[in-house]
């Protein structure tokens, strides 16, 4: 069987090298310029340069000004004209001329001279976006336009014209990963018990029902009320007869008390996820999508946040760097007490298993995938993570009922979202309703 060979052209090599000495240039100026290569697109913009500072601790420090780059590559100077000793003119397309026209930041072109190694910057002016023309002539300087390793220019040349990221005339709706827990059980209890480890009152329970509980100095904790489980309560119970009963509003005031109903609540979710065919991995501690064993792919469908039947992708074999493995979609709970309010944040993860089962060992290989993967997710891509995290759960309702017994009653409402009076700039595209991740 032929198999047709996949091409890497010359034009993007020729282009990876503009951005590689680009980058070099970044990382050896003082102060560091942070550079941060565009990937939502491969038009108009190619990246965008951050300026740092030294803190008054002689820390690095992002100033949260920013200006935008456009970066171009040239071995055969295919769009250089009338080039001299001194200087020489870019011929800039129509479409480029028109698209940094109508750019809210100032843009910066920089060429790059791929035999000659050297790389040129100016900032493209108004009177250089001539729309009337097919290609428009942009004049550099060899001398004042060129930048040099070492010669730490850029922030002179160009710091007039970085705009902030914070945009004060554009309001906005920040979107938390804080998910409410708007039913919980009214009350929890605590007995005595006749076993301090939790592997004994299993052994001692075999062949009967166990409730959730959580052990603590010989005090067992609970959401059921026992009288559902008399084995239980005949069994492990030291006094049967003594028991407290706390309001839990009033029992999670206290940070211990926390802990103990944080891990209760987790019993439960363990068992509904179970259910869902999402294991947990004690090791990473994180939930993960299960894949069995005769699948290559498992992709689950949720209700996008406009209302779309979407499908999303949840674990999949792959073959990256020469290892074999699975890549799953995976998420942290942690719990959150604001203003006598209970939240369950929702983090999402990747794990990486060597077959569905078994977690890879190698934490340089671990590293590595996990940034192949997350450098490819923006903002949004996070966003909708949590969104179908939720919504998956959830079974698509607006509501994640976790327990919906008589007196154990844990559900989780929709998310918790922030109105500001302000924007970040490339965080939204003037939808009213989107969202930038708090």
């Amino acid at each position: 069987m032929f198999h047709m060979a996949k091409i890497v052209s010359e034009t993007h090599i020729t282009g990876a090298k503009g951005v590689n000495a680009f980058e070099r240039y970044c990382l050896n100026h003082i102060p560091l310029l942070v550079w941060r290569e565009e990937t939502k697109n491969d038009y108009g913009i190619d990246g965008e340069v951050e300026f740092t500072y030294r803190t008054n601790d002689n820390k690095l420090a992002v100033s949260g000004k920013i200006i935008k780059v456009q970066l171009k590559s040239t071995d055969k100077k295919g769009y250089i004209q009338k080039e001299t000793s001194t200087s020489f003119e870019f011929l800039a397309k129509q479409d480029d001329v028109e698209y940094w026209s109508n750019h809210d930041c100032d843009v910066v072109l920089v060429v790059y001279f791929v035999n000659e190694e050297k790389l040129f910057a100016r900032k493209i002016s108004k009177k250089d976006l001539n729309l009337a023309r097919k290609t428009q002539p942009i004049i550099f300087s060899k001398i004042e336009n060129e930048l040099v390793i070492g010669d730490n220019l850029f922030e002179q040349k160009f710091s007039s014209y970085f705009k902030s990221r914070v945009d004060s005339s554009h309001e906005e709706k920040l979107f938390s990963n804080l998910y409410k827990f708007f039913r919980l059980p009214k009350f929890i209890y605590c007995y005595k018990s006749r076993f301090t480890n939790p592997t004994d009152i299993f052994t001692a329970m075999e062949n009967y029902s166990i409730p959730p509980f959580v052990i603590k100095n010989g005090e067992l904790f609970f959401f059921a009320e026992l009288i559902s489980f008399p084995e239980f309560k005949e069994r492990v119970i030291l006094d049967k007869e003594v028991n407290t009963e706390h309001f839990l509003k009033s029992f999670m005031k206290d940070d211990n008390n926390r802990r103990i109903i944080a891990q209760l609540i987790n019993i439960y979710i363990k068992d509904y996820c179970y259910k869902k065919y999402i294991g947990y991995n004690r090791r990473y501690n994180r939930y993960y999508f299960k894949l069995a064993d005769d699948q290559d792919k498992r992709t689950e469908q949720y209700r996008s946040k406009k209302g779309r039947s979407t499908n999303r992708v949840v674990a999949q074999r792959q073959d990256y760097y020469g290892v074999k493995h699975v890549r799953h979609l995976g998420f942290q709970l942690d719990y959150v007490y604001s203003d006598e309010e209970y939240y369950v944040a929702i983090n999402p993860k990747y794990l990486f298993t060597s077959d569905g089962h078994e977690v890879l060992e190698e934490p340089q290989l671990i590293t590595k995938l996990t940034n192949y993967q997350t450098a490819r997710e923006l903002n949004q891509s996070v966003i909708n993570q949590i969104h179908f995290i939720f919504k998956f759960l959830a079974n698509n309702g607006q509501a994640l009922k976790i327990a919906d017994f008589p007196k154990e009653k844990i559900q989780v409402y929709q998310s918790k979202t922030f109105s500001v009076d302000f924007g970040i700039r490339d965080d939204y595209d003037g939808d009213p309703n989107q969202m930038t991740l708090l």
